[in-house]
């Protein structure tokens, strides 16, 4: 892609765009976070098993 003026304009792969934008940490990736903390999830599924 050229613009206005001979300048080469580079496109961003998806991979590329993904790094470069910063994301703020969704509600529920940080509450499931803090659970895993609390109880790790492997731990969960053991109790729930015979279920």
């Amino acid at each position: 892609m050229e613009r206005k003026g001979g300048v080469k304009e580079q496109q961003l792969g998806f991979s590329d765009w993904e790094r470069s934008r910063v994301r703020k940490q969704a509600r529920k990736e940080k509450f499931l976070y803090e659970m895993e903390a609390v109880l790790p999830f492997s731990t969960l599924v053991k109790v729930m098993q015979p279920f």
